[in-house]
């Protein structure tokens, strides 16, 4: 296994992709990201205030921080196994069968 330095561009991506549809294959795995994606405080909003209300900029700068190690991490997700680490309390909707409604008397295209 070569180290992150040896790889170029390309092979990183891959074999980042590869690495973490390695791990969130795993129940352990998942549970991983969702908890870095609660540490990382990807719920929160970015702007941090201070007792008196006003937006504290340097504990917003560190929120923005905290988030952009998950945002990083993010687009190498399979978009299913995303799913059931940022939303794991969606249930997959059943699907409804589709009925084709019958036209009414008369309005036919003959």
């Amino acid at each position: 296994m070569k180290n992150l330095q040896e790889l170029s561009d390309s092979e990183t991506t891959t074999e980042i992709t590869r690495a973490v549809e390695v791990i969130t294959g795993t129940e352990e795995g998942v549970l991983f990201f969702q908890y870095l994606h609660a540490v990382c405080g990807m719920s929160d909003t970015s702007l941090r205030l201070d007792a008196t209300g006003v937006v504290d900029k340097d504990a917003s700068i560190n929120q923005e921080g905290r988030r952009a190690l998950y945002l990083n991490l993010r687009p190498f997700i399979n978009r299913n196994r995303l799913i059931s680490i940022e939303l794991p309390d969606l249930k997959p909707k059943e699907q409804t069968p589709i009925h084709r409604a019958k036209p009414k008397r008369g309005m036919t295209n003959e």
